[in-house]
């Protein structure tokens, strides 16, 4: 392939810029074959570590229904509705026991796992017996406390809030610093009554105050702010708005009954005319649990819509602890929105700490609005078929039909932004509906594929629940979409393996992975070799997913992906059988009995370097771990014999994988290289002796794998030869602690006194190279992190620079139309060129010794000299000046005999070559506007094999 495209550089027409070029050496690695730097850095924590539980509720209601307190003044009519109950439509006694009943039947409906409590009127006393028992119960957990104290003076501006005495003579105080002591932490508290603002701002007063002073007795470090929530219903100086048409419980409605509310102040604020009454909307059919009815999906949107406001509105962080961590919170929280919004409207600004942006004018109103207007436009209809009339079919909702639009809008026009769509949250909802589900996914998919921090705050918004427990579902069409993302999100975070393993999950992909699935999609391969990457990740250093594979039969699956079609597939079949058998005896004797090695003998020929690189990934991980028995050992050194072959390859990838397979072997069979190493030296010691004995040394396989490291150590890729180098001084320095080591040490002293004073010097620095460190090999490979960043990579769409109105793409419009007219207003000249003399002086270079080889470039304003020896120079004709002059590195006594642009229509690329009896050296030059250059060496020839370097400018 890179030979080809070295030829094919001459076929391309010049002058006709306007058809599309060849540009070579563009692959990924050619430019790069280490792992980058990620940009976003690490994805962030978005798992909950410490997820808290809210365990019990206290439900405490200070009524005292039929005595106002003193100091609030009601006007008649005022609003008189406890959680929806009429208190003097009942005696006193029982409208407070139906009040309590219907406050823990709302707050079932948030969270019906929390045990309740109701303590109606109590005393003080009482009130301290049921908070300490609830912390005694509920341990490190946190406690819910509601506070209604309609029928108690307000809080005192220190905050404390008030009760009764046992005979319900007196009103009696309770200090927050006492209540604070009873219930502990954590906890969340809601207050429902006047001047609320009180006990907020005194409660984080006393609470800073009290872990202050815990932390001075424990440590001198400074501790973090408690870990309670608080929501109040106004103000410190405020009172609840007493509107004859609202609730007297605005606040506790808003928290536990959103939708009945909801539905209430919009009929009250609809400035339309409408036969629509506040009574007929408490009569929308359906149940809250169920989103096929108007009820249900009514609570549906609200609860996308809050989630909406909140993940756009607060920090990240925030919304984790708020949204994320307690059903109990979040569900709070999500009506405290709504709360915010509706209270403002009556001058109550509700508070809660952690404080909230506000959130009362967010453009999603609008869209609930429009969604609540649109469900009760069909309520005349439904209650009349309900009274016997005809029967009317309900017309679901298209909000989000309409999210889903918008989503797809700004996946195909605002993406290039940094700013996260705000339909983000909305999507995580509609996963759950079967109807919107396939283009969600689908959507989702091409979200993800933008890149490492789409899938960061995919998560963060709590996808992962989802999209795991969809790995259940049986539904063809959620295949393609499920795999693509499950191959995004372990691209970015593979701490996943625990969650595939739970319920079988990895099965899913093992499922597609095997020869008798069946697709029926467009680019099945590629989803294939998606679900080979997501194994192959279960495996990585995961032995209860190896032990998960080895019993779902993926080696048979990968065997069978071998010999596909895709190269991806083949690649990453390979690269999943290499993680299954790492440090896995069994998973070794399975590939044993199903001849595995062998199979992978082929992939060593393969057309595509990164295949042929898997492969030796794959034979290498291979060596070790097993009993050496005779089998084993044959084995073993049938895989180095047939990985040598590799040594010729001309793809540095390749050979580099060669020298981390060989390694391997080096450290299962160190004595036997260690021999090996010593015959070595004693050759060279016959050599180098006057006597010229003939040579006596035995030949085997470990002497044919140390001659082709010490090849390997010369190789012109810098990354080979330092890996090759460090396997052969670790058998050196195995070999300076062995018993061979005064015979050692004399044929060291023989060679440095025969050798040049030069050649001597190198030598010296070579042994005086610090010893490898223990533990060394086998050598750690790269090539699958490598491979891995493939997928983290854009694959549904262009990549940025390659996309219409990038910097890249206006550089290379740029550079398009600069050579046609280069080309046009020189076409002139070509008649005259050959019979005019060029007699015209342009520039005069002192290039310092004698030049052999020039090469003009054919737009840009450079003349390359090589000289007689290995040095060239970059001249800029134009304006008389030397760029750069750099080293070819040739080897003594060669010269630079070649010189030849590559790409020069694009960013050119400068290959030059030195003609020697074994060796041919290419290197690269980048041209750009940019003068301070750096050379790197590119590619290097020696017979049949070449290696790769990068040019970074």
């Amino acid at each position: 392939m890179d030979q080809d495209a070295i030829s094919g550089t001459n076929e391309i027409d010049q002058t006709n810029t306007t058809e599309a070029k060849y540009v070579y050496y563009t692959e990924k690695r050619h430019i790069s074959t280490t792992v980058q730097n990620r940009e976003e850095g690490s994805v962030q924590d978005w798992r909950m570590r410490e997820r808290l539980k809210t365990v019990s509720g206290a439900l405490v209601l200070c009524l005292n229904i039929g005595v106002d307190p003193p100091d609030v003044v009601k006007p008649s009519p005022c609003a008189k509705l406890e959680c929806w109950v009429d208190p003097f439509a009942l005696p006193p006694a029982k409208a407070l026991d139906a009040i309590g009943k219907n406050l823990q039947a709302q707050y079932e409906q948030l969270s019906i796992r929390t045990r309740y409590r109701q303590y109606l009127d109590p005393s003080v006393d009482e009130m301290k017996k049921f908070c300490t028992n609830l912390r005694k119960s509920a341990k490190e957990e946190r406690i819910l406390f509601h506070y209604n104290g309609h029928g108690v003076p307000k809080p005192t501006a220190s905050g404390e809030i008030w009760c009764f005495n046992k005979h319900f003579t007196q009103y009696i105080p309770v200090s927050l610093g006492d209540l604070q002591s009873w219930l502990g932490s954590p906890c969340v508290y809601v207050y429902d009554c006047s001047a609320a603002g009180n006990i907020l701002e005194s409660f984080k007063r006393f609470a800073e105050q009290r872990y202050i002073e815990a932390a001075r007795a424990e440590s001198s470090s400074t501790p973090q702010a408690p870990p309670n929530i608080q929501l109040a219903a106004c103000g410190p100086n405020e009172t609840l708005p007493m509107h004859p048409d609202l609730p007297a419980d605005l606040f506790t409605s808003c928290l536990t009954s959103p939708i009945e509310i909801a539905l209430r102040w919009f009929v009250l604020q609809n400035p339309l005319p409408s036969s629509l009454t506040v009574d007929m909307v408490l009569k929308l059919p359906g149940r809250l649990q169920d989103r096929r009815t108007p009820l249900g999906e009514l609570n549906w949107i609200f609860t996308a819509i809050t989630d909406t406001i909140a993940w756009n509105v607060l920090p990240r962080d925030l919304f984790k602890q708020l949204f994320r961590q307690d059903l109990m919170v979040a569900a709070l929280f999500r009506n405290f929105l709504l709360a915010e919004r509706i209270m403002r409207r009556y001058q109550c600004n509700p508070m809660s700490h952690p404080q909230l942006p506000p959130t009362y004018d967010h453009p999603m109103w609008d869209s609930w609005d429009l969604a609540v207007d649109m469900c009760l436009a069909q309520l005349p209809a439904l209650l009349n078929a309900d009274d016997g009339g005809p029967e009317v079919e309900y017309k679901h909702s298209s909000f989000f039909d309409e999210q889903l639009t918008a989503f797809q809008v700004w996946l195909s026009r605002g993406s290039v932004s940094l700013k996260p769509p705000e339909q983000l949250p909305i999507v995580l909802q509609v996963l759950l509906s079967q109807v919107h589900r396939s283009r969600a996914l689908g959507l989702l998919s091409k979200y993800l594929d933008l890149g490492p921090r789409a899938v960061s705050l995919a998560l963060s918004i709590g996808i992962f629940p989802y999209v795991l427990k969809l790995l259940q579902s049986p539904a063809a069409d959620l295949k393609p979409p499920l795999v693509f993302i499950w191959t995004r999100i372990l691209a970015v975070d593979r701490s996943c393996q625990q969650d595939l393993l739970k319920d079988n999950g990895y099965t899913y992909f093992v499922n597609i992975l095997s020869p008798s699935s069946m697709l029926n999609i467009q680019n099945e391969s590629e989803h294939r070799a998606m679900c080979s990457f997501i194994l192959a990740i279960f495996c990585t250093n995961f032995n209860q997913g190896q032990v998960a594979c080895k019993k779902a039969n993926v080696l048979h699956a990968c065997l069978a992906r071998i010999s596909d079609v895709d190269a991806l597939l083949r690649q990453w079949a390979c690269l999943c059988i290499g993680q299954y058998w790492t440090n896995y005896v069994d998973a070794k004797s399975e590939g044993i009995e199903n001849q595995a090695h062998i199979k992978l003998f082929n992939l060593l020929l393969d057309p595509v370097p990164e295949v042929r690189a898997a492969a030796l990934y794959a034979l290498g991980t291979f060596i070790g771990d097993l009993n050496r028995t005779e089998q084993i050992v044959n084995i073993e050194q049938n895989i180095a014999i047939s990985a040598l072959d590799a040594i010729n390859d001309a793809s540095p990838i390749v050979r580099r994988e060669l020298v981390i397979a060989l390694s391997h072997i080096v450290n299962a069979y160190a004595e036997q290289f260690t021999r090996a190493a010593y015959e070595e030296l004693q050759e060279i010691r016959r050599r180098n002796s006057t006597a010229r004995q003939p040579a006596v040394r035995s030949s085997s396989v470990y002497t044919c794998i140390w001659k082709a490291l010490l090849n390997l150590s010369a190789d012109p890729d810098v990354e080979v030869s330092q890996l090759a180098s460090t396997v052969i001084d670790y058998i050196h320095d195995q070999l300076l602690e062995s018993h061979h080591a005064e015979n050692v040490a004399l044929t060291i002293r023989q060679v440095l006194q025969e050798q040049s004073s030069q050649e001597s010097e190198t030598f010296r620095q070579f042994l005086n190279r610090p010893p490898p460190a223990d533990g060394v090999l086998p050598l750690k490979s790269k090539f699958f992190d490598w491979s891995c960043e493939y997928f983290r990579e854009p694959q549904m769409r262009p990549a940025e620079s390659e996309q219409q109105g990038s910097i890249d793409d206006n550089e290379r419009s740029w550079r398009r139309r600069r050579n046609e007219s280069i080309i046009e207003s020189t076409r002139p000249l070509k008649e005259v060129a050959g019979s005019s003399r060029w007699n015209k002086q342009i520039a005069f270079f002192n290039n310092d010794s004698e030049p052999t080889r020039l090469l003009f470039h054919q737009f840009e304003p450079h003349l390359i000299v090589a000289n007689d020896k290995d040095m060239i120079s970059v001249w800029n004709w134009r304006k008389h000046y030397n760029t750069h002059s750099f080293s070819n590195g040739n080897p003594l006594g060669s010269k630079i005999t070649t010189l030849k642009f590559i790409n020069e229509d694009e960013i050119s690329m400068l290959l030059t070559g030195s003609s020697t009896k074994f060796l041919i050296s290419y290197f690269f030059f980048n041209f750009c506007k940019v003068l301070n250059l750096s050379f790197f060496p590119l590619i290097c020839y020696n017979r049949r094999w070449c290696s790769t370097y990068i040019s970074k400018l």
